[in-house]
């Protein structure tokens, strides 16, 4: 009897062990699109930065794109630029500036969604048992700087739930 017992709760548990795998693969997977929108979201960004330059748009225009200060934004999205001609910046905006930084600003509105549906993946993910090492290698960071970055996060949205299921 104490051996058909052991048997019942092996195969139990090798149910239960494949029913969370069958939770965890999609939310990994959910994940790693989540990352893959915001590579794009990055990229394009990017190029919107670099063709905004190329018509002589301000870091200032730009930065009001992105909500942030001229120097911030010269700083984050320099790099986008290199290579263009330094210049001293037009005073007049132009259509073809305000398309460019209009594009810009789109791009950047793309990627505060990416942000935060990775950020909603993150929680899916531990929510369905998939592990914080996991997680990193999904996103492309260490594991310390992926639970510091979400850990919090996640605690949060798990007091939200827990309240919406007591009330």
């Amino acid at each position: 009897q104490v051996a058909a017992d052991n048997a019942l709760i092996t195969a139990e548990q090798a149910t239960q062990a494949a029913a969370a795998e069958r939770l965890r693969k999609p939310a990994l997977q959910h994940l790693r699109a989540a990352v893959r929108a915001r590579t794009t979201a990055d990229r394009v960004l990017g190029r919107a930065v670099h063709a905004a330059r190329k018509v002589d748009a301000s870091w200032r225009l730009i930065g009001e794109a992105v909500g942030s200060p001229d120097h911030a934004a010269l700083k984050r999205y320099g790099h986008h630029a290199e290579g263009l001609p330094v210049s001293r910046g037009r005073r007049d905006v132009t259509e073809a500036m305000r398309a460019r930084v209009a594009a810009v600003a789109t791009a950047h509105q793309a990627g505060v969604a990416a942000d935060d549906a990775v950020t909603l993946a993150v929680v899916a993910a531990r929510e369905a048992g998939v592990t914080w090492t996991l997680i990193a290698d999904a996103i492309g960071m260490a594991q310390p700087n992926a639970v510091k970055k979400y850990l919090d996060l996640v605690r949060s949205a798990q007091l939200r739930e827990r309240r919406i299921h007591t009330v």
